[in-house]
């Protein structure tokens, strides 16, 4: 699976943008929710298909975030998604022609 450079991502009450920290390693994500203030989350592959994510403001010292996720990518168009410790949320994206 090649690895997310950067996309932008339309969600249903506001804006995602993601892209690869070259120095870190990481995906950042930022997202604008309508209403909202911007949240940051830091993302970093485990696998081919799974990837760990926080909240950016604990990037120093993951271990100890409150939130964590868990995304395991089923296909390229969908991918399920584990709140760490409460849900599991299954998502899909369609291809567009």
């Amino acid at each position: 699976m090649n690895l997310l450079r950067c996309a932008l991502i339309l969600a249903a009450k506001g804006i995602g943008i993601f892209g690869r920290d070259l120095e870190s390693d990481k995906i950042i994500e930022a997202t604008l929710l309508d209403g909202a203030y911007i949240i940051c989350n830091a993302f970093w592959f485990t696998s081919e298909t799974t990837c760990e994510g926080i909240p950016l403001k604990n990037i120093s010292n993951p271990e100890n975030s409150e939130l964590k996720w868990k995304i395991e990518f089923k296909s390229t168009y969908m991918w399920s998604v584990k709140t760490m410790p409460l849900t599991t949320r299954h998502h899909s994206l369609f291809k567009r022609s």
